[in-house]
């Protein structure tokens, strides 16, 4: 119901390089923003990121916006995005022996290009009693025809549920469900949070992606307007 605006910033595997001295690692930036906008039933959304792995950066912006109304305890939204992305990726760094003089594909220079592409996605949400989504990305599954590669569409499906003890409603399960999948392969993740007086939480979590540590511990504790996790 308020404004929120997100800052974000992650390095994986700092100072990693490969074997020219070419700085590699991952590096992730994101500033996201939201409202609600009465007159139009709903709220509006921007989302600006650079992504980097090796030779290859992606910039997106993601305009969005979402449709609310109540309908029976809950609420319904349905949201559309519509992304622009523009990729970049240097041929000149890749190391010899890594491409072949006849393949036309990895010859060149740096070289870059933007395409077109919108997600869909349906919400319905009972405050705290429970909430499913469905949603999916890159629908058109755009080309890159200067890159050589096409985007291929995303599919998501969410879940969670409140659940207070009876007898204690101090104590109270939080269970949720992520699966995503590109129709070749899907991705399960699994969580439940165990919360007392919404002020201290713990928990575990259980993905299939991490084949070798699937699980997670998440402890976290709130102190007045402060949440350290």
């Amino acid at each position: 119901g308020m404004i929120c605006a997100t800052a974000l910033t992650r390095q994986q595997w700092v100072g990693f390089k490969d074997g020219d001295g070419n700085k590699v690692a991952p590096n992730t930036y994101t500033l996201s923003i939201h409202s609600p906008l009465n007159f139009l039933h709903g709220g509006v959304g921007l989302n600006v990121y650079s992504d980097k792995l090796g030779f290859q950066s992606e910039i997106g912006v993601k305009i969005m916006y979402a449709y609310r109304m109540d309908i029976g305890m809950g609420n319904l939204g349905i949201g559309v995005q519509l992304d622009f992305l523009n990729s970049t990726l240097d041929f000149t760094k890749l190391r010899e022996g890594a491409t072949h003089p006849d393949d036309p594909l990895l010859q060149g220079g740096k070289d870059s290009d933007m395409v077109f592409d919108f997600g869909l996605g349906v919400q319905y949400l009972v405050p705290e009693k429970f909430y499913v989504g469905l949603s999916s990305t890159r629908i058109l599954e755009s080309e890159s025809t200067k890159l050589y590669y096409q985007y291929k569409r995303h599919y998501y499906l969410s879940a969670g549920y409140e659940w207070a003890f009876p007898n204690n409603p101090s104590f109270v399960i939080e269970p949720s469900l992520l699966v995503k999948s590109d129709a070749v392969k899907t991705q399960f993740d699994l969580a439940a949070l165990l919360k007392y007086n919404n002020k201290v939480w713990g928990g575990v979590s259980y993905s299939t992606l991490r084949v070798m540590d699937p699980f997670s511990v998440l402890l976290g504790l709130s102190i007045k307007d402060i949440m350290i996790g």
